[in-house]
């Protein structure tokens, strides 16, 4: 029994990874073989440590020319509207290889989202564009703010859990829309539309189905909650702040 789901999953990474040869983004085999190299081996601790897997057959100056050649373009001339449009492009051609690898819908009845920021620390790198203070735990040294030089990812992840206590795999999250969110942006705002991005998308099953999203407090805001009210097959799940006022609607008796 383990010996067959041993080969289904190996077929799957296979189908995966041959899919990968056919995007239009540059050093496509590269980009395959890193794949594979991350599915080998969950005992990486750097990047570093994926040139000496032996499912990755090229140096590891091809790591950062793989993934560079997702979003960069090759054209230095191109202005700003058009280099944004590149990349978008390239986020709908991955997205496209990741709705035959979706999980079941939760509890068989809708799918369930996580939405949350994540910060990227830069604080040694003064030459990057559009770095701001973000907000980092620091638990090291005690009376230090919690707060830090980089950047904001927003991430919406569709969960893989299962909807019951007791099971032996892992509860995981595919990931499927990731971008850094600039300076000049409301928030709640950027997270409203990449939401909204993701759910029109034709690509994935999430258009005409029942869609619930699980975002933390910060997303309790004006910008988010109406910038996502259109969408009536989505239930946003948002956690309210301790010091947040709820009013609920008065009724005719109260009002009289």
């Amino acid at each position: 029994m383990n010996r067959n789901l041993g080969c289904v999953k190996k077929q799957s990474t296979e189908t995966f990874c041959r899919s990968i040869l056919h995007l239009l983004v540059g050093k496509p085999k590269a980009l395959a073989n890193l794949v594979m190299a991350l599915a080998s081996n969950n005992n990486f601790t750097s990047i570093t440590d994926l040139c000496r897997s032996s499912c990755y057959h090229y140096q590891y100056s091809s790591i950062c020319d793989s993934i560079d050649g997702l979003y960069s373009s090759s054209d230095a001339k191109v202005d700003a509207s058009k280099y944004d449009r590149r990349r978008e492009l390239m986020a709908t051609e991955l997205l496209r290889l990741k709705p035959d690898y979706f999980p079941d819908r939760f509890d068989d009845s809708f799918y369930l989202l996580n939405t949350d920021s994540t910060p990227l620390i830069r604080p040694h790198s003064p030459t990057l564009e559009d770095r701001s203070y973000v907000y980092v735990p620091n638990e090291r040294v005690k009376g230090n703010s919690p707060v830090d030089i980089g950047y904001e990812y927003s991430v919406i992840g569709l969960s893989a859990r299962r909807p019951r206590y007791g099971a032996v795999e892992p509860a995981w999250n595919l990931p499927l829309s990731t971008r850094r969110v600039p300076t000049s942006v409301v928030k709640g705002s950027f997270a409203a539309q990449q939401v909204m991005d993701l759910l029109k998308n034709p690509e994935t099953p999430l258009q005409n189905e029942l869609v619930v999203n699980a975002l933390d407090r910060q997303y309790g805001t004006p910008e988010y909650v109406a910038g996502t009210r259109d969408y009536s097959q989505l239930v946003n799940v948002i956690r309210l702040k301790n010091n947040r006022n709820v009013w609920r609607k008065l009724t005719n008796e109260q009002v009289n």
